[in-house]
């Protein structure tokens, strides 16, 4: 006589062979994943700190580039980790795509994620830039600002401005905080629903590692939401650390060590304007330029060669001092 099959059994251990099948994937390989999205979002965050204006087309473009790419690949990792996935290669195929509002609609099919209208259309902003404009230039009879403008339009938009000339950087730090709100609002509701996935699966993907640019983005909190607190935030560590270097008189090992290297002669009507620039992450080449012109100094030159030795000693993490 046949035994009668036990459909509820044979149900659960096709679901706990599904899971030990995929268990690599979605734990580790996403969390590589996330990883990667927290380092482009971070760096995208960071294009956003150097930019003066929003007039420069290749600024405007690793901006987007680096938000597209992060947010992008944060929508997939939901994906992996709350699908059922039946055929392999259908599944693989089925996440070849760059169109941000569908992933985010294919998203919505399963999880309640409600945005507003000013994420919704960021989301248009990024995927119309990563499937029409990321080659334009390579088109003969396309406009040439056009990343430009459609920045300008999401801004003018969303962005309540000074109207006067006197408030030009007010207004670029307000245009920047919009874009870091509507960043780090998309950037929280997409990694909050990571982690209740993974609570609900008792996997580890939304883990990050410590010191790391994902740890940055993902699981400091700040204001609003805004990404743009980052640069806030590292812009007053680093004068912190300038203004404790200037002045001062605690004595180590390394700082007597630092002390004892005989300062260049650099204008000092220029540091302000290095500092500026350092502060929102660019070296100046005009601090480049004027460094290599000391070094033509003939008594620089004389001893140039134990200079950088001693340079290269500073922020060298390998090295230590009897101190520390």
């Amino acid at each position: 006589m046949n035994e009668s099959i036990d459909f509820k059994k044979l149900l659960e251990e096709l679901e706990e062979q599904d899971k030990e099948e995929h268990f690599h994937y979605r734990n580790f390989k996403m969390g590589i994943e996330l990883d990667i999205a927290g380092t482009f979002l971070y760096d995208g965050i960071n294009s956003l700190r150097s930019m003066d204006n929003f007039e420069v087309e290749s600024e405007v473009f690793s901006f987007l580039y680096h938000i597209s790419v992060g947010i992008e690949r944060l929508q997939k990792i939901i994906i992996v980790l709350n699908e059922e996935i039946k055929d392999i290669k259908e599944f693989e195929d089925s996440l070849k795509t760059h169109s941000h509002q569908g992933l985010h609609n294919r998203i919505k099919e399963n999880r309640n994620v409600d945005f507003n209208s000013r994420q919704n259309e960021f989301l248009s902003l990024v995927s119309d830039f990563y499937n029409n404009s990321r080659y334009n230039n390579y088109l003969v009879s396309t406009a040439i600002d056009r990343d430009i403008k459609a920045i300008k339009k999401f801004l003018d938009k969303h962005t309540e401005e000074i109207l006067n000339e006197n408030y030009f950087g007010e207004n670029l730090d307000r245009r920047k905080e919009i874009l870091g709100r509507v960043i780090g609002s998309i950037v929280k509701e997409y990694y909050s629903l990571i982690q209740k996935i993974c609570g609900e699966k008792n996997i580890y993907t939304d883990e990050v590692r410590a010191d790391s640019k994902a740890l940055q983005i993902f699981l400091r909190k700040y204001q609003k939401n805004s990404l743009s607190t980052i640069l806030k935030e590292e812009g007053i560590a680093v004068k912190e650390l300038l203004i404790y270097l200037s002045n001062s008189e605690e004595n180590s090992d390394f700082m007597d060590f630092l002390r004892g290297i005989e300062p260049l002669g650099i204008d000092i009507a220029n540091i302000k304007g290095y500092i500026s620039s350092i502060i929102n992450g660019k070296v100046p080449q005009d601090l480049i330029y004027e460094i290599e012109e000391l070094y033509c100094d003939e008594d620089i030159k004389a001893e140039l060669k134990n200079r950088l030795v001693q340079l290269e000693i500073i922020g060298n993490k390998h090295i230590n001092f009897y101190d520390e």
